[in-house]
């Protein structure tokens, strides 16, 4: 019965509610849409939005993919209309790369700061994906290689842009450097796409140059070693003075002599 099939209550009562929005007369999109809107609209206190974060992120994990779709076509929505300035977009730092690499890249943290600045909606999806991430079995997260590259690079224009999705896929990189580190290199890669990408379009601006350098050593000596040599070497060319100057110990002999 449903103790064979379900190895504990609140299991079967996760899979109880998915087979009932399952089964609601709206679009899989539908559902997912009054699912964050529930999380936009809930909680007063950090505490208490990341129970609804959490809840949420259950469903998402157990529904079939169609409905964390949707969630990722708001994500690309979010990115598009991010400021192109990282101090427009966050004066107050909320995003949390800044002076702190290894924080972005640890577990997912608190959603909210101000809770009624302009960066509450983004910084809610931002953490939802980052938890659905972190629930999720590896077969359900293997495909983050390919939302960065066909989702999210297309939409990767300026330094905000590049800064969000930088502390979006932080955590992961920890659990892909433990359990799968091909996804880890597939991830990191796209990543270095995004910096070459914005890089030729509008430059990175000062203020998030270090930004982007500590996330990309935190990256080579936390994780990847010289095993992301290849990316370094494909993106150079495209890097400005400002930003090679800062990433040249990432590229040995040839950046020094390079700089002289």
């Amino acid at each position: 019965g449903i103790n064979a099939e379900f190895p504990n209550f609140a299991y079967h009562l996760l899979h109880c509610v998915c087979v009932e929005l399952m089964a609601l007369p709206l679009s899989d999109g539908e559902v997912a849409a009054t699912l964050l809107d529930l999380v936009a609209a809930n909680g007063s206190s950090t505490d208490e939005s990341m129970e609804w974060i959490n809840a949420v992120a259950q469903l998402l994990t157990t529904l079939p993919d169609s409905y964390l779709d949707f969630l990722y076509g708001k994500l690309v929505d979010v990115i598009r209309d991010l400021p192109s300035s990282l101090e427009v977009a966050d004066p107050s730092g909320l995003l949390g790369l800044s002076g702190d690499p290894s924080g972005s890249l640890g577990p997912p943290t608190a959603p909210f700061g101000d809770q009624s600045g302009s960066m509450r909606f983004p910084r809610l999806c931002m953490t939802l994906i980052q938890v659905v991430w972190s629930l999720g079995n590896m077969g359900f997260i293997s495909d983050i290689p390919v939302v960065l590259r066909d989702r999210l690079k297309p939409v990767v224009f300026n330094s905000t842009q590049l800064v969000f999705v930088m502390e979006l896929v932080g955590p992961v990189l920890i659990r892909f450097n433990a359990e799968r580190s091909r996804l880890l290199f597939e991830s990191v890669s796209e990543v270095y796409d995004m910096i070459s990408r914005v890089e030729q379009r509008s430059g990175i601006e000062d203020g998030s140059l270090d930004d982007v350098a500590d996330f990309l050593y935190h990256v080579k000596y936390m994780f990847a070693g010289d095993e992301t040599k290849q990316d370094v070497e494909r993106v150079r060319p495209s890097l400005k003075p400002k930003l090679f100057n800062r990433l040249r110990f990432l590229m040995g002999k040839q950046a020094d002599s390079m700089v002289g």
